[in-house]
């Protein structure tokens, strides 16, 4: 991970009026660069009791075309986010990206961040030490995140637009590895 990027995690608390938002503000103009409200670095959802690991990570929704009814994935906020991260990183951008959850004591935390919840522990580099699987489903999700424009053939292998032909994600994922240097990606 470049040596200006590195990850910020914090958890504010305190009663409402305490100036927790306004601690995020500076936090996101004065560390990471970027203004709070830029919808392109930043993701904000609230937890609340209803709030899932599908709102988090993505859903399956089911979508009415004409007379047809089709099922479509929807991102969550934390594959979103992931999903600009990772687009930054590839194209060499170096900016940050900032992931609020605000009433984080709201919701059931364990049930929302799943495994997901591992990539918290991280080593010195940045980077978990943990590898987190995700489903076919929320891959293609990241993917469109990443704007990859993400397919799937018959065989149910997903593929990457690259350039005006399609590779398998794997090696799509390997060649930015390589390219990218000790810099872990999926």
């Amino acid at each position: 991970m470049p040596e200006n990027i590195k990850p910020i995690q914090k958890i504010l608390f305190g009663s409402p009026g305490t100036g927790k938002s306004y601690q995020i503000r500076k936090i996101a103009r004065d560390k990471l660069g970027i203004p709070f409200d830029d919808t392109n670095h930043t993701v904000k959802t609230v937890f609340h009791p209803e709030y899932t690991y599908a709102d988090f990570m993505g859903k399956l929704l089911p979508l009415t075309q004409g007379s047809s009814i089709i099922y479509k994935f929807y991102p969550g906020h934390f594959i979103r986010i992931l999903g600009m991260a990772y687009q930054g990183l590839i194209e060499g951008n170096n900016a940050h990206y900032l992931l609020v959850i605000d009433e984080l004591n709201r919701g059931n935390a364990a049930a929302i961040f799943g495994t997901v919840f591992q990539l918290l522990d991280r080593e010195s580099d940045g980077w978990s030490s943990y590898e987190v699987d995700i489903s076919d489903m929320e891959l293609v999700g990241l993917l469109e995140a990443m704007n990859q424009e993400p397919s799937i053939d018959n065989n149910g292998v997903i593929y990457v637009k690259d350039g005006t032909a399609k590779k398998p994600y794997k090696y799509f994922f390997e060649e930015k590895k390589t390219e990218l240097g000790s810099i872990y990606i999926i």
